[in-house]
C-alpha cells in the first residue's frame, strides 16, 4: 500500500516543516487505522519517503515516528527557504534528536549539479551528504547520481517550480528508471525481507553512474 502525503510544499505555502511531519504522522494513523485497506497493513512495516523539503520531512518523522521501519530520502534538502534560518518548526535536521536518532534502516539518494548558483535547489551545505554524514542507523548508505539534477528526483521534472533548478548533463528517464528501481528494491528489503534485493542496493546491480557510500 502507498499512500502519498501532500503538504503543499509550493512558493507561495507556508506549512512548516513541523505542521508537515505531523500531517505526514496523521496518514500513517489513517493508513493503519482508518482506511478502507487498513486491515491490509502491516503496522509493523511502515516505510517513508520524501523528495526536496519532503525528504527532510519524512526523516523528521522517521526519528519521531517508531512505527517507520525504513527512511528514503529522495535528494532532501534540509534547508528553510532563502534567508530564513533554522527554528523549532524548521529545525535542523543534522543534529542527534532528527537524523542521528534514526536507528532503523535508511538510504538517501542525491546530485551535485545542482549545489552552486544563484539559488541552487539543493545547496551543498543542506544537501544529501551533509543528512548522510549525521546518519548512524546500523543499515545506511548514500547514492551519489553522476549527472542527475534536483529535480531527476521526481516523476514530473517539478513543473513550473522545477524550472528553475539547474539541469544536470545526464539522461532523465535514464535516471528516474535507476532511482524508482532502487526504491522498489530498498522497501522490498527492508518492509518484507527479501534479501535478494540487496544486489540492487549494494551489489553488482546497482544502476551505472551511481557511486556508493556505506559504513
Amino acid at each position: 500500500m502507498v499512500v502519498g502525503v501532500d503538504g503543499g510544499g509550493s512558493i507561495l505555502d507556508s506549512s512548516t516543516n513541523e505542521e508537515e511531519r505531523a500531517q505526514v504522522i496523521a496518514g500513517i494513523d489513517w493508513a493503519v487505522g482508518d482506511a478502507p485497506f487498513a486491515g491490509s497493513v502491516d503496522p509493523a512495516a511502515v516505510g517513508v519517503a520524501g523528495h526536496s523539503r519532503g525528504g527532510k520531512v519524512a526523516a523528521m518523522v522517521a526519528a519521531t515516528e517508531a512505527r517507520v521501519s525504513a527512511t528514503l530520502l529522495l535528494d532532501p534538502v534540509n534547508g528553510c527557504g532563502p534567508g530564513q534560518g533554522f527554528s523549532a518548526s524548521c529545525p535542523d535536521v543534522t543534529g542527534a534528536t532528527w537524523v542521528g536518532a534514526i536507528r532503523e534502516p535508511i538510504g538517501i539518494m542525491g546530485e551535485v549539479n545542482d549545489a552552486t548558483g544563484f539559488m541552487p535547489c539543493a545547496p551543498a551545505d543542506q544537501n544529501y551528504v551533509t543528512l548522510y554524514e549525521a546518519t548512524t542507523a546500523g543499515w545506511r548508505a548514500e547514492w551519489s547520481f553522476t549527472g542527475a539534477d534536483h529535480m531527476d528526483f521526481t516523476s514530473d521534472g517539478g513543473g513550473t517550480f522545477g524550472s528553475f533548478c539547474s539541469e544536470g548533463p545526464g539522461d532523465d528517464a535514464q535516471i528516474r528508471a535507476a532511482w524508482t528501481a532502487m526504491m522498489v528494491a530498498f522497501f522490498r528489503l527492508h518492509l518484507t525481507g527479501e534479501t535478494a534485493m540487496t544486489s540492487w542496493l549494494t551489489g553488482p546491480e546497482l544502476p551505472s553512474g551511481i557511486t556508493l557510500r556505506t559504513p
